[in-house]
């Protein structure tokens, strides 16, 4: 279902990432604990809606910063949840990969630092873009925007040409 998913969202936008992510936990965990408190990494999908823009070396498509848009839904009591808007901005240095995350203040209408944390032990932004329409890093064109264009048009002048049909058989 992921794939099929990533895929799609790419061929219908250009381009879609996935960023490789885990629950925060403090100090040392093993094994046991890990399955236990289910703290593997996962999977996000990011459309390219989502992805407020980047940075890579030059030439290449190496991530030295990646910053997206996402709505985060939390539990709130036992029947209710709460959404939350955020944005997250990973950055790579020599010191290892940081991630700030800001969330937005209704109250304030701004958004907020949570702070920056340092990811571990990790050299590269666990970020991955899949691209269908290649222009340049965080750029693309949808693949079948032109076949789309072109079926709009078809349709328009079968409709007028149905239209000039019906007043002439009057």
């Amino acid at each position: 279902v992921f794939l099929p998913r990533w895929f799609e969202l790419a061929l219908t936008h250009g381009h879609a990432g996935v960023i490789v992510d885990s629950p925060e936990f403090a100090g040392p965990v093993t094994s046991v604990e890990a399955v236990a408190r289910k703290l593997h990494p996962y999977l996000t999908l990011v459309q390219a809606s989502q992805i407020l823009g980047g940075g890579g070396a030059d030439g290449t498509l190496v991530q030295l910063r990646v910053q997206f848009y996402e709505e985060v839904t939390d539990p709130d009591d036992k029947w209710h949840t709460v959404s939350r808007e955020t944005i997250r901005v990973y950055e790579r240095a020599d010191a290892g990969v940081t991630v700030e995350v800001f969330v937005y203040k209704a109250e304030t209408k701004e958004y907020i630092s949570s702070g920056v944390k340092q990811m571990g032990k990790l050299k590269e932004i666990p970020f991955v873009m899949f691209y269908t329409g290649f222009r340049g890093p965080f750029r693309s064109v949808p693949p079948l925007r032109e076949l789309a264009y072109l079926n709009a048009k078809h349709w328009h002048i079968q409709s007028a040409y149905d239209s000039i049909c019906v007043l002439a058989m009057i």
